[in-house]
């Protein structure tokens, strides 16, 4: 690794101040200190006052590592071997009990250094990879020796972590103990994460000579990730192990990914309607996986061996098992309901279009084609929404989530949704946006109302704005409705406090 042009005397107080902050953050040397900062209550910028700590530290362990990347790298990294090694030989410490498995380390001073060693473990994983941007570009070959060394070494201890199940062990300190090897495990993940743009440059420059490689990291990899897949684990593990896969699949995107058994084992889980459902979150970022792995093209791959025609089919299926419960309701839509069938009702429809609303927007900025399957395959599911619209606009949680979802599509998706279709969307709000019901939604349904109103607008925005001749015909009947609905009601009740966005859009 060279070295920028640095002053000899520089080069020594750089040196100097970044062992003294890699010091400063491990509890190994600092622990009175450190104890001492909250890392419970958030401030404005959601951090605890120990994460922007931490933060602040890893900035200036970052500039040094721009500035002298040999010295930075060869200063970090042994540090983060030695935490490495504590937690890798935990294994031995692992004894059956009557409930599960036991770490057997129970002695007060062991379990404080484990504590220290673990919660400095967890600050350097952070600390690397924060690092990862200083391997990728034009620094790509020339530091590729080491950059592998790290990616392998995350890879290892992800699968460790998943495979001996460390995060569900019994301790003789749980309250302290637990959480730290739950973050060790979720901060692992989100440094290989930080690691996929490397990946990805490692797929695209030299993966054909050593594919074996790249292969084996990318399955290990998926093989850590799995057994996290699950409602059974903790939350913060989960969505790590999920944004992990995101990566993935959207950064990396092998073409290979989708072939490995790790893998199909996912998508079996997703379209498995008896399969325990993750929460809202973890589920929507497990489906834009499985979603971006069939529908972004592959690199380093020519338009006429993306295999479109089978992946098409394939993400046809996907939808139309995430959709199933949800296209059902088209026929139920006008009936009236019991409380708690409407109620789940509610929740189908929340949850699905979650979803669908994800997957629509983690592909708007795609190549055609990419749109083009992914709109085919949502059809009848934004049919079926249309048809739902009009028996929910009294409810403005779900009117909301619904007008989110279609001006989603609006932005994303308008030319894949066709003229003829579009003007069906359009004339329907139109109709069922009245003086009445908008008079009912900034009135008397709250912040959620207005938002209902704001969504209504912004759709018939994107519509005013497309360019041509094409959508002409509405913009009467659109500023008809600014001008004789919204706007009496919003100057009429001007004393009241609406949203500003409702202003800035009847102005407009």
């Amino acid at each position: 690794l060279a070295n920028y042009d640095t002053p000899r005397g520089y080069e020594d107080a750089l040196v100097l101040l970044l062992t003294e902050v890699l010091n400063r953050i491990q509890f190994r040397y600092n622990q009175a200190q450190l104890e001492e900062l909250d890392d419970e209550t958030l401030d404005d910028d959601q951090q605890t006052e120990w994460q922007r700590y931490l933060l602040q530290s890893l900035e200036v362990v970052a500039k040094v590592m721009e500035l002298l990347p040999t010295h930075a790298f060869s200063t970090l990294f042994p540090v983060l071997q030695e935490n490495l090694d504590v937690y890798l030989g935990l294994q031995q410490f692992i004894v059956t009990s009557g409930t599960g498995h036991r770490l057997n380390i129970t002695a007060e001073n062991d379990c404080r250094r484990l504590h220290c060693s673990l919660r400095d473990l967890s600050s350097l994983l952070q600390a690397v990879g924060r690092l990862a941007e200083y391997f990728t570009g034009d620094m790509f070959a020339a530091r590729f020796s080491d950059a592998l060394t790290v990616v392998e070494r995350l890879v290892k201890v992800t699968l460790y972590g998943s495979q001996i199940k460390l995060y569900n062990i019994e301790t003789a300190v749980p309250s302290v103990l637990k959480p730290d090897l739950i973050d060790v495990h979720a901060q692992s993940l989100a440094a290989l994460q930080a690691y996929c743009h490397w990946l990805a440059q490692y797929y695209s420059e030299v993966h054909q000579q050593n594919l074996t490689q790249f292969v084996s990291l990318v399955s290990t990899a998926l093989e850590a990730i799995a057994p996290l897949i699950s409602s059974k684990v903790q939350e913060k593990l989960l969505l790590s192990a999920c944004h992990l896969l995101v990566s993935l699949a959207t950064t990396v995107r092998p073409m290979f990914l989708i072939s490995i058994p790790t893998m199909q084992k996912m998508f079996n889980r997703i379209t498995d309607s008896s399969a325990q459902r993750l929460s809202d979150k973890a589920q929507i970022l497990l489906c834009r996986s499985l979603s971006n792995i069939l529908l972004l093209p592959w690199p380093n791959l020519p338009e006429a061996e993306q295999q479109w025609a089978i992946r098409s089919t394939n993400y046809a299926s996907l939808i139309s098992a995430l959709t199933r419960d949800y296209r059902s309701l088209k026929s139920s839509a006008i009936l009236p309901q019991r409380k708690n069938q409407q109620d789940n009702t509610k929740v189908l429809i929340h949850q699905t279009l979650s979803i669908l609303e994800d997957i629509v927007e983690s592909i708007s900025g795609e190549a055609t084609k990419s749109r083009q399957i992914c709109y085919q395959s949502l059809q009848e599911s934004v049919q079926v929404s249309l048809a739902l619209f009009p028996a929910f606009i009294h409810q403005s949680d779900i009117t909301d989530k619904m007008l989110s979802f279609f001006l989603t599509l609006f932005q994303s998706l308008r030319v894949q949704m066709g003229v003829p279709f579009t003007e069906q969307v359009i004339q329907t709000f139109l109709n069922m946006f009245t003086r009445e019901q908008l008079a009912e939604s900034i009135l008397h349904d709250g912040s959620t109302g207005c938002r209902v109103v704001e969504k209504f607008l912004k759709i018939l925005q994107v519509v005013v704005q497309e360019p041509g001749q094409v959508f002409k015909p509405f913009l009467p009947n659109i500023i008809a409705l600014c001008m004789e609905q919204v706007y009496p009601i919003v100057a009429e009740v001007g004393r009241v406090q609406l949203d500003p966005g409702l202003h800035l859009f009847v102005q407009t």
